[in-house]
């Protein structure tokens, strides 16, 4: 069974095309007035929904897998026939990332080949012949790019990897090496034996015997003729719970690799003649800043994630519109105040996670020292809340949520993916919310602490938001001081990960106040200011309990709260189905869920009349 063609094809595009043609530039990518100009988002978007990814319910697992590299290598080849072109522009990038994650969710996961394989040898490379010819490859996606660093036993602990380079003086050549079975590297998605991949492997660089900390080799893993000599792949069983793809182990058997393999850019210096290695970096700064391109990923994949959230709040409200709850059909689920609420806090939440990864990939396509810190924030702060959306919108659509046919599973799985790719978001988080105190002992450079982040001046914000910024405070000046811990934390990674928690949040809500702040639109500027008061809010109450207890909130303040939000609620709710809708800019998809007669969809799917005598 395959969708009827009626919901996609040149007519789906047409109205794709209209529904942008008169918008702000950017606000449908979530850009704010940075953002890709309109012209260049149209065409990004046309080409995207021109790849015609509809779901098809009996194409099985694998399928859906090799699917994505078809549809990666139709999109280069429609937008100039070059990776590496796109890889240099992040404005374009980002109209990728966002408009597959809406329109073609089975070319989100391989769109890393941009940013983490090609972006990393244009970064790091010497323009050696090896290296021209992995780039070449890469270029028209005749293979596609992946990075191999996680390994079984080592997690996100890649400052420990076991995965060895050995440099082999007489042959010229450096050997690749897995010394163990908790080195083997785990999850790439290299087990598709019909798809070439060049892959950017995390390993630990050994020279004469002296361990010289990790860095990114290139290495053409599977090319037309098979894998190369030394590489054994077993492919993993299928994913349940993200979106399909050729997941895999493999480990090396002493693979010779050319000495141009090495990919350590300005940052070091290796003379083949002699052997030797220079690096005037401690083993911290080479490392961040040799995998510097899981930064642009995260970013990335960030904006993607919260435009899944969107595209399922944008289907979700038009089901609601005409799904009845009461007999007789006198009572809309849009009408349920319930319902109206938890759209209302989730369309809050998935702008001011649309802000956040937007400054992220800003200040990181600006070269800013803030944006790799940003981009640590955006991508489990985006992720998550997209899933937590989106799985509220699931159980707002019930069974239809459910369908295969319905886009609403094809995020979820996506989102999913992405709170795990580039790091899992936990693991993230605690990181991130351990800079505060590195930075006060010296232990890393001052633009790495997050709190140091600033989006807008604070002497003229509403308490609302500066409420935000008080927690922020508090929490890090707590954990740089050795103070007592705060209300739930039992130790140093539940301290960092509330202070990301808290950081992240009171960033998010500056970056979607200045986006208000900003907008050319007087009536987009009220939307988004009307939805960062709801997102403030809505975080406060959620951290009652550590306002309450750290003396931070009277009964006067707590009502204040509680009438706000009632207030804005009962503002915004007539406007879902309307103005909130045209202004979150997601056409009809091509799913039965999301048409104007339901019914009739499916009706006309199984060949079967409308109505009947």
């Amino acid at each position: 069974m395959t969708t009827s063609t009626t919901h996609n094809g040149p007519a789906y595009r047409r109205a794709v095309h209209a529904s942008t043609a008169h918008r702000p530039a950017g606000v449908a990518a979530g850009h704010g007035r940075r953002g890709v100009g309109l012209p260049e988002q149209r065409r990004v978007r046309e080409v995207i929904v021109g790849l015609d990814d509809r779901p098809v319910a009996d194409r099985g697992y694998h399928q859906e897998a090799h699917h994505g590299y078809v549809l990666l290598r139709s999109l280069v080849a429609q937008l100039g026939g070059s990776a590496r072109a796109i890889a240099r522009d992040m404005q374009m990038l980002s109209a990728i990332y966002d408009n597959a994650a809406i329109f073609a969710p089975r070319l989100l996961p391989p769109l890393s080949h941009f940013n983490l394989a090609v972006a990393s040898i244009e970064r790091l490379g010497n323009g050696s012949d090896y290296q021209r010819q992995c780039l070449d490859e890469l270029d028209d996606a005749r293979a596609v790019g992946v990075l191999a660093a996680t390994e079984l036993g080592h997690g996100n602990d890649l400052l420990n990897l076991g995965t060895r380079a050995v440099w082999d003086r007489g042959g010229r050549v450096f050997r690749l090496h897995t010394p163990s079975a908790d080195a083997v590297k785990f999850w790439p998605n290299i087990a598709d034996p019909d798809v070439p991949k060049t892959v950017v492997v995390i390993a630990r660089l050994i020279i004469d015997g002296n361990d010289e900390g990790v860095w990114p080799f290139v290495v053409r893993l599977r090319t037309t003729h098979g894998l190369a000599e030394g590489v054994s792949v077993v492919a993993l069983p299928k994913n349940l719970l993200g979106p399909p793809m050729d997941h895999a182990v493999f480990r090396f058997d002493n693979a010779a690799v050319p000495a141009d393999s090495l990919l350590c850019g300005q940052l070091a210096r290796f003379d083949v003649d002699s052997g030797v290695f220079h690096c005037d970096l401690g083993r911290h700064d080479r490392f961040h800043a040799a995998i510097g391109s899981l930064q642009t990923g995260r970013a990335l994949f960030a904006g993607a994630a919260a435009a899944c959230g969107r595209a399922g709040w944008a289907i979700t409200v038009r089901y609601a519109t005409q799904r009845y709850i009461i007999a007789h059909k006198t009572r809309r689920l849009i009408d349920d105040d319930a319902t109206q609420r938890t759209l209302i806090s989730a369309l809050a939440r998935l702008y001011a996670a649309t802000a956040l990864a937007g400054l992220a990939r800003r200040r990181l396509a600006e070269e800013h020292p803030s944006g790799p810190a940003l981009a640590m924030l955006a991508k489990p702060e985006a992720s998550d809340t997209a899933y937590r959306v989106l799985d509220d919108c699931l159980q707002l659509c019930a069974a239809q949520g459910l369908s295969c046919m319905n886009h609403l599973g094809d995020y979820i799985l996506r989102v999913n993916g992405i709170r795990i790719a580039e790091g899992s978001n936990r693991a993230i988080r605690v990181a991130s919310g351990r800079t505060p105190e590195l930075a006060a002992t010296g232990h890393i450079p001052a633009h790495a602490d997050i709190s140091h982040l600033t989006v807008l001046d604070d002497t003229d914000l509403p308490w609302w938001q500066l409420m935000l910024h008080e927690r922020e405070q508090a929490l890090v000046a707590a954990a740089r001081t050795g103070e007592p811990r705060a209300v739930g934390e039992c130790g140093p990674s539940s301290t960092a990960n509330d202070i990301a928690v808290a950081v992240a949040e009171r960033v998010a809500a500056d970056a979607l106040s200045e986006w208000a702040q900003t907008s050319d639109d007087p009536a987009a500027r009220s939307l988004l200011t009307e939805l960062t008061a709801v997102y403030c809010l809505e975080r406060l109450t959620a951290h009652y309990d550590w306002y309450a207890v750290n003396g931070r909130l009277s009964a006067l303040r707590a009502t204040q709260i509680g009438r706000q939000l009632s207030t804005r609620y009962s503002a915004l709710a007539p406007q879902l189905s309307t103005t909130l809708l045209d202004f979150v800019d997601i056409p009809r998809l091509p799913a039965f869920i999301d048409q104007p007669d339901l019914a009739a969809a499916w009706a006309q799917q199984l060949c079967w009349p409308a109505e009947t005598s």
